[in-house]
Order: C-alpha cells, then structure tokens, then sequence
C-alpha cells in the first residue's frame, strides 16, 4: 500500500459503529459478518471505527484497518464509554515534535491556550492570565452553556455528574451528555493520531492520558453534545443512549465537523 494514496484525514466518514458481529480480512477488505449477512466495510474512508459489544475482530482485520489509516475505538454499548483505541495511521514524528516543542516552551504554551480558547469563544483574553485562571473562564462559560439550554428545552439542570459507578444513576441529560462527549472524543481522537499528534499532551487539561483529545473536543461541545443532549433528552427517557449517538452522527455529517478538526488543530499550533 502507498502511504502517500491514502485519503486525507477530512475526506473520510466520521466513524463507523458496529456491535455484535465478526470482522474479518476476506480477500483483502474487510467485511462485518452477523446472522443477517456480510457487510462490507471500507477503511480507507472511515476515521475511526467504533467497536461496541459482542464484537470480535481478527488480527488480519485490525492490521488492514490500521493500516489504512483508520484508528479503532473499543467502547460501551452505543458509544457509552470508550475502553481502549489502537494507533492512528501516521507514519511521521513531524507533528508530535511540533506539539512537543510547543508544550515544552511555556510562553509558546500559552498561547496555544489562547489560541483554543479564543476560537470557542471568540473574544481576547488578557496577556496576563494564567492557565488556571483561564481554566476557571472556561469553566463560567460552560456552566453558563448548560443553563441556557436547560431555559430553552425546559430540561432542568442538576449540574454534570458521570456516575462511572452505576450508569442508569445518572440523569436523561447527563447520560446523553456521555454518550455524546464519548462520540466526540472519539471523532477527535481519530483525527489526531491520523496527523501524528500525541493525545496525552495536552495545554489545558493535563495528566490524562487523552488530555490533548479533550482540549480539541472542548471547542465544539458548546454546539454539538451539549445542545444535542438536551434536545434528546427533551423527547423523553426512552433509549436516550441510541438517540445520542444518532442525534451526534446525523450532526457530525451534516456540518461536516470532521473538516474542522485538523484546521483547527493545526491553526491553534501555528503549524
């Protein structure tokens, strides 16, 4: 395979979910089988495949998925939870130095930042915060998120709790909340390993091991999951975890939101 014919990272589907099926390499492609038949699946244009539960999938499967530049993502039922996620399809150290360099340097970190920050909330910050001082900002603006579309679907709001201990605790709203952060997690994850970033490397959050995923999803919950979750879960309780996931893969592909996420990236590194 010739690296350099590989569709680029913003041509591709979002992601593919499948549950309860065995992937398999047939014939050099890989294909979904369950007992309602064969399904063909193409890596060359998915980002990153989603497997959920009842899912078994060979070593020549997960090679020729990888290797076409398509990360996997093990997660719960429905995109609840995501467990464990395989290496994208970069082949250069080129961005990882960048963002390395970037990290590294604490004036140049900074104003990486800014730069996330500025382009969730398109206005200026002083030269003289401190991370932790924007890290409160941020947090005001998401709260003031949450209430607003609490006013405007009616939904009330308790404030964002994930009970990682007993799912069905958590509220209609917070359990779509999840589902759909864990989608878009997912999304962005795909898109950084692709380009070679490192996820763990982070500018806001820091010392997790997803920290730089979660600082690239940050700029889009405030028109994407958070205003999705609230709308499910104004329709009601039933199979609110379904209705997410669809609610933000119907969403992701209408505003083409994967063609935002490597831009971005690469804009608030000033590569």
């Amino acid at each position: 395979m010739n690296l350099k014919e590989l569709p680029r990272i913003q041509k591709r589907r979002a992601f593919e979910y499948q549950e309860r099926v065995r992937i398999e390499r047939v014939d050099g492609e890989v294909v979904a089988k369950n007992t309602d038949g064969d399904r063909r699946l193409n890596p060359l244009q998915i980002a990153c495949l989603m497997l959920g539960p009842g899912v078994s999938i060979t070593h020549a499967a997960v090679a020729l998925v990888t290797k076409s530049g398509c990360s996997i993502v093990w997660c719960g039922e429905d995109g609840g939870r995501v467990y464990a996620s395989s290496n994208g399809g970069s082949r250069s150290c080129k961005n990882a130095m960048l963002q390395a360099k970037k990290w590294a340097d604490p004036k140049s970190n900074i104003e990486v930042v800014k730069k996330l920050y500025s382009k969730r909330f398109k206005e200026p910050l002083s030269g003289i915060l401190s991370v932790n001082q924007i890290r409160g900002l941020e947090g005001v603006r998401v709260r003031e998120s949450y209430k607003e579309w609490s006013r405007l679907t009616g939904v009330q709001w308790h404030g964002r709790v994930d009970h990682d201990d007993d799912w069905n605790r958590g509220d209609v709203v917070n359990r779509a909340l999840s589902v759909g952060n864990s989608c878009l997690y997912g999304v962005c994850h795909a898109a950084l390993l692709s380009c070679g970033f490192l996820p763990a490397l982070g500018f806001i959050h820091t010392d997790q091991i997803l920290s730089f995923v979660y600082d690239v999803a940050d700029l889009y919950k405030h028109r994407t999951t958070i205003p999705l979750a609230f709308k499910v879960a104004a329709e009601g309780p039933d199979n609110v975890e379904t209705r997410a996931r669809k609610s933000f893969l119907s969403h992701a592909k209408k505003t083409r939101l994967l063609n935002e996420i490597v831009p971005d990236v690469y804009d608030a590194l000033s590569i």
